[in-house]
């Protein structure tokens, strides 16, 4: 019922321009990223001793890749990559996601570091960590789709409206 709603507003040329389905898509992905990310946070703050920013930087690689392969065969289908590429342009999708990585654990252990000293313990509750990875989650989301999609999947010359270029 309430996508049957939603298509008809999708249509709206106001909103394509503000949220394009690209952005949409990507959104999509990344969700399923922070879900993978926080997932893995609990995994291993649940089974190891770790709980600073290992367990941080650990989840997103992981929920880098996961990401990179959905971007590639559905976000950005049309420029999808496959085999040297593939690998190539997954590189480079990493090393645009470094300032994501970075801004997510340098996130992550600002709020931990604050929340020991607001909490005055030694070990962190499992939700605060949680909290601190969607938070740091979040500050890296949106420069990883404006420089992903500038020089990870790159527009073709016909997407941009310059057939000859």
């Amino acid at each position: 019922m309430m996508l049957a709603y939603l298509k008809p507003l999708w249509r709206l040329p106001k909103l394509r321009v503000m949220f394009p389905p690209e952005l949409v898509k990507f959104l999509v992905v990344g969700a399923s990223g922070t879900v993978l990310n926080l997932g893995i946070i609990a995994l291993i703050a649940h089974n190891t001793s770790i709980r600073d920013w290992r367990a941080s930087c650990v989840a997103t690689l992981i929920a880098a890749a996961n990401n990179y392969v959905l971007n590639n065969y559905w976000t950005f289908r049309r420029r999808a990559h496959s085999g040297v590429r593939f690998l190539r342009k997954y590189i480079s999708f990493l090393i645009v996601c470094l300032g994501g990585l970075l801004a997510t654990t340098a996130t992550f252990a600002a709020i931990t570091h604050f929340l020991h000293g607001a909490m005055r313990t030694a070990v962190l509750p499992v939700w605060s960590l949680l909290f601190a990875q969607l938070i740091g989650i979040g500050v890296g989301a949106f420069s990883n789709f404006t420089f992903n999609r500038t020089i990870t999947w790159p527009a073709a010359a016909e997407d941009r409206g310059n057939p000859t270029e």
